[in-house]
């Protein structure tokens, strides 16, 4: 399968489908510069997510095309794949998984190309309407927040990944007791629906609004669950128009709010028992989690959410901080090791809250103490791990 380009014009191919339906094989190419346009805002934007555009370029816009991707023979995709499925085997450790979402990442497989196998291998059955869901709710991850710095396509595919590893890895410590349950085919597919789509909406900016005080001026300020209930909202509607059960969609509307750092995690304390000091804040959208299996899905939600930041390796923080800095419009090293000492510990208490999760605390631990001697000596307080292209990997 190639990418056929003719007067000017993508030829026939609608990028999106093309590659999933054809013969597994995603591509670059050494194609040279070129020249084309595309009418099409879907297919634009697949291209332009895969390949590097040299001029700003708008639908129905001529611009020049470089394809920088390498080509991912089917055999490819089936290894990496393999490497997700591994978190249900005894083969599969903890420390595998900074590598495989570094290779998932590389290889340019997108969150469709990724829920098509789960549903190969997990439904359809008495799941079809799930199924169904994942595939749709995935698409609309892959043209979520292209413009955003972090929270995009990829995060939607890390998360999704991670979720899933960690949720194999549950049922296989559920198998020895490590678990208080292990979770369903069918429960598979519908954590992945709020995993994948958690962040779909995302304008790029925090929880917050614009409201005008008593005195007449502008101030921001503070929106609980304002993205999330955008992201719950689309989501759901999917299931909905796929069939999928109430108590389903009020399910994946339970786990994606319990993403807010604030009040989602504080009602998903609430529920797990690990905050009982903490003044319960009842609302009618987490009353899902009176389910334990709903519980244990959200747990390995938050904590795949805050992996790839805080879980993998100090670079991935580095990384992911600069990215955030970009999305928010922040000045360089403003979310530096001293706001990674407060997100460690005022935002994730230094802890994992899913069985599977705290796999990684020792990880974890070791991350916080590394930053922590960056952030006591004044000649590493400026080191940014990412620019530098150095990594402090800490071993679980």
């Amino acid at each position: 399968m190639t990418l056929a380009l003719a007067n000017g014009h993508v030829d026939g191919i609608d990028y999106a489908h093309g590659i999933r339906n054809g013969d597994g094989v995603r591509y670059a190419g050494s194609l040279p510069d070129c020249k084309c346009t595309v009418d099409d805002e879907r297919t634009f934007r697949q291209i332009e997510r895969l390949a590097f555009v040299s001029q700003t370029a708008t639908k129905g816009r001529t611009f020049q095309l470089r394809v920088m991707q390498y080509r991912l023979s089917r055999m490819d995709v089936n290894r990496e794949l393999e490497f997700l499925f591994a978190a249900g085997s005894c083969s599969w450790t903890a420390h595998r998984l900074a590598g495989q979402v570094a290779a998932l990442r590389q290889s340019g497989l997108s969150c469709r190309d990724i829920a098509g196998e789960i549903v190969h291998r997990f439904g359809p059955g008495d799941a079809r309407a799930l199924g169904d869901a994942l595939c749709d709710v995935c698409e609309e991850a892959d043209t979520s927040g292209i413009s955003n710095a972090f929270h995009n396509p990829d995060h939607s595919r890390d998360v999704g990944v991670i979720w899933f590893n960690l949720a194999l890895a549950n049922n296989r410590l559920a198998a020895t007791g490590s678990s208080p349950s292990s979770l369903t085919p069918r429960e598979l597919l519908l954590g992945a629906c709020a995993a994948f789509g958690h962040d779909i909406g995302h304008d790029g900016r925090a929880n917050v609004a614009t409201a005008v005080g008593d005195d007449g001026v502008e101030r921001s300020v503070r929106a609980p669950f304002r993205l999330e209930t955008l992201a719950a909202d689309r989501v759901c509607d999917i299931l909905h128009r796929c069939g999928a059960a109430p108590s389903d969609r009020a399910a994946v509307r339970a786990m994606i709010l319990s993403t807010d750092i604030e009040g989602g995690h504080h009602a998903l304390d609430l529920a797990l028992g690990i905050r009982p000091d903490a003044p319960p804040q009842p609302t009618p959208h987490f009353a899902a989690f009176s389910d334990p299996s709903v519980r244990l899905m959200a747990a390995i939600l938050r904590d795949a959410d805050i992996m790839p930041s805080a879980g993998l390796t100090l670079r991935d923080c580095d990384r992911y901080s600069r990215l955030i800095e970009r999305e928010l419009g922040l000045a360089p090293m403003s979310l530096g090791p001293t706001q990674t000492e407060t997100f460690f510990g005022a935002v994730l208490h230094r802890r994992f809250v899913s069985p599977p999760g705290q796999l990684f605390q020792s990880r974890l631990d070791a991350l916080g103490a590394i930053n922590r001697i960056r952030l006591a000596d004044k000649d590493l307080q400026d080191l940014d791990l990412e620019s530098t292209g150095r990594d402090v990997v800490a071993s679980s």
